[in-house]
């Protein structure tokens, strides 16, 4: 049997540090959260840990760790980011040794905080060849408001002046994303603003599509970015 390609598969935040890799693996939590399961059953092989500071990976009985595991980390001369990026690569050299797996055909899906790192991870590790952001696409301009704010895991000092998240895209030019939005969601604004500037660009490798609706990764929205994992991974079997 052909080995099957793999997603990485990373959790929401919600404010819910003790919760992580059971969200989307099924165990507790949001059942439109269980993107891992639902991949798993559709052929693909999937890894889903938790990042620093969710669930496992948390040692203040849930409460909000990451920034002082940004502030400890910048004050060095380090960011969180940069460690929570090397890490899904550690997660793609394991999996990499499996027998089941293909290694490449890799994908990467995430909500909100995972939307964010299926943006910024196939800049980092080229071995991503197809990544889906669900509502976690807000660039840094739109960053400022205090209603959306800037989360601790992509804080970059520096970055900000002169880039944003067009700039991620358009480095990875191995990966095809597909960045999902909705009009209802603060996470999701400037969704079109980056459509603009990608296409103004030429950039061909990124495509953005807005849906009606809030914060939420409903089967709907689920099934499009299954879809598109399937076609860019090149003949996964769908069960």
């Amino acid at each position: 049997m052909r080995p099957a390609p793999v997603v990485f598969c990373h959790h929401q935040h919600a404010g819910q540090f003790d919760l992580g890799k059971s969200e989307v693996c099924g165990l507790r939590g949001d059942p439109d959260q269980v993107y891992a399961v639902e991949l798993a059953q559709r052929g693909f092989v999937t890894i889903a840990p938790d990042a620093i500071g969710f669930e496992d990976r948390n040692w203040a009985d849930g409460q909000n760790v990451t920034w002082f595991e940004q502030s400890s980390r910048i004050v060095v001369g380090r960011t969180l980011l940069a460690a929570c990026l090397q890490e899904i690569s550690l997660a793609l050299d394991y999996v990499a040794t499996l027998p089941e797996a293909d290694p490449d055909r890799v994908g990467f899906l995430g909500h909100s905080y995972g939307g964010r790192a299926a943006i910024w991870a196939p800049a980092w590790d080229r071995r991503i060849r197809s990544s889906v952001s669900n509502c976690g696409c807000v660039p840094y301009r739109e960053s400022f408001a205090r209603a959306v704010g800037f989360q601790a895991e992509f804080v970059v000092p520096g970055f900000a002046s002169e880039h944003d998240i067009e700039d991620v895209i358009a480095l990875a030019d191995q990966c095809r994303y597909l960045v999902l939005a909705t009009d209802d969601d603060r996470w999701s604004r400037g969704a079109v603003g980056i459509q603009d500037r990608l296409t103004q660009r030429g950039v061909g490798h990124a495509r953005v599509e807005v849906r009606s609706g809030r914060h939420d990764f409903p089967c709907s929205a689920r099934t499009t970015a299954y879809d598109f994992l399937t076609d860019t991974l090149q003949g996964a079997e769908i069960l």
